[in-house]
């Protein structure tokens, strides 16, 4: 699945009563169909895709905190590991001046 970039939970679903959508769905209704029955299938639809999306973006944000997170674990630890150098260079310094 493609990485989604914005969140779902802030999309809306299409208003299929729309007269502009109802004449597009009234041209391709089936001899059988409604356009009750098509807009319900397309809500369907939408809902269905919509919760799909939700379910990815929150896979997709719970990875992306927990790379953040092990990012500022790696930086700590880098930054502790530097200080250490550093002290320990401090004294190496020290002792050799005492010298």
């Amino acid at each position: 699945m493609p990485v989604l970039t914005t969140d779902p939970n802030t999309e809306v679903e299409p208003d299929y009563t729309a007269p502009e959508i109802v004449a597009v769905l009234q041209a391709r209704l089936q001899p059988d169909e409604t356009i009750d029955q098509v807009t319900e299938q397309l809500r369907s639809s939408w809902a269905t895709a919509h919760q799909l999306r939700i379910q990815q973006w929150n896979k997709q944000e719970a990875e992306r905190g927990r790379n953040e997170e092990e990012q500022r674990r790696e930086a700590e630890a880098e930054r502790r590991r530097q200080d250490e150098e550093a002290r320990a260079k401090e004294e190496e310094e020290k002792e050799a001046y005492n010298r």
